[in-house]
């Protein structure tokens, strides 16, 4: 984990940029450079949020367009460690703006990588951030080494793969002519607690819920229980004192009921309907723990 560092992250209000300041900001100082087109970081980071330009976050609202803008950004904030997250995103987005698409995740990166050239050797890492898309519709097995696959010239779906593909041949043509320091990422589907936008498996669960109250007319009789916590993975599993708690949660709730660790309900932001707060005890731990109940029809509905 990086300790004392300067960290920029462009698309920081954006969801992946946001969890990542939340992360990083208790033992660095973290630089957001965004237009706040998608404000996850709303949801995500508040309380710090509301404190920018406060010791440990510095916020830049400005598009990776204006790359004039960008490099002073940078040059002010005189980072270790840059994250390369903003990028037009969302199939539906994707789709109307191809363009936008185009535009804003290519000269975005070249802008981008431009800034942190000129700053100097003062940079330790860049990392940018790609996608799966680029492995075509169907990715299996894949890694680092497979070929990537475009579809069809034409096609908008693919304007994202392609800027993104070339983002990648940019951000390593950068190390190999420049010597600059840079890692690429591919996420697959990445979702959770504070998204907005177009989530695609967020999407999938909605619609999912819909249909089963559209075909059946009533809840599907889960009980679902929410915690935020560190947790260890291994072996294909995941153990902790925070999986543990979420299992207990979960026990607690009848069925077609999602109950909520208060903490974890107080990072989602203010946007779904929430019972209130009640104190329960859970076995297997001493304290009692406070849960709130989501209104899932209602906030589907």
């Amino acid at each position: 984990m990086l300790q004392g560092k300067h960290v920029f992250i462009t698309g920081g209000a954006g969801f992946i940029g946001s969890n990542l300041a939340k992360r990083l900001i208790g033992n660095n100082t973290v630089a957001l450079f965004d237009n706040f087109s998608r404000n996850a970081a709303q949801h995500i980071l508040g309380r710090e949020l509301a404190d920018k330009n406060g010791s440990r976050l510095k916020v830049y609202e400005a598009s990776v367009l204006d790359q004039s803008v960008l490099c002073a950004a940078i040059d002010d904030f005189q980072p270790t460690h840059i994250v390369h997250c903003a990028a037009v995103a969302g199939i539906d987005t994707v789709v109307k703006k191809p363009v936008d698409t185009l535009e804003i995740n290519m000269l975005g990166t070249v802008n981008l990588l431009h800034a942190a050239y000129q700053s100097g050797k003062s940079v330790e890492r860049v990392v940018t951030f790609s996608t799966s898309e680029i492995f075509g519709p169907q990715a299996y097995n894949s890694n680092e080494r497979s070929s990537a696959v475009i579809g069809a010239v034409g096609e908008a779906r693919w304007t994202y793969a392609v800027s993104k593909l070339a983002s990648e041949h940019l951000t390593l043509a950068y190390h190999n002519q420049h010597g600059i320091p840079t890692v690429v990422l591919r996420p697959f589907n990445v979702y959770g607690p504070g998204q907005v936008g177009e989530g695609a498996l967020s999407i999938f669960i909605q619609r999912a819920l819909r249909d089963q109250r559209a075909e059946h007319g009533f809840a599907p009789q889960v009980r679902i229980g929410l915690h935020r916590a560190e947790a260890t993975f291994e072996d294909a599993n995941y153990s902790g004192s925070g999986v543990h708690l979420a299992a207990r949660i979960g026990a607690v709730a009848d069925g077609g009921q999602i109950v909520v660790s208060r903490s974890t309900a107080s990072s989602l932001g203010g946007n779904l309907p929430l019972s209130p707060a009640e104190s329960v005890a859970l076995k297997g731990f001493t304290e009692p723990v406070e849960v709130v109940r989501v209104d899932w029809q209602r906030a589907t509905g």
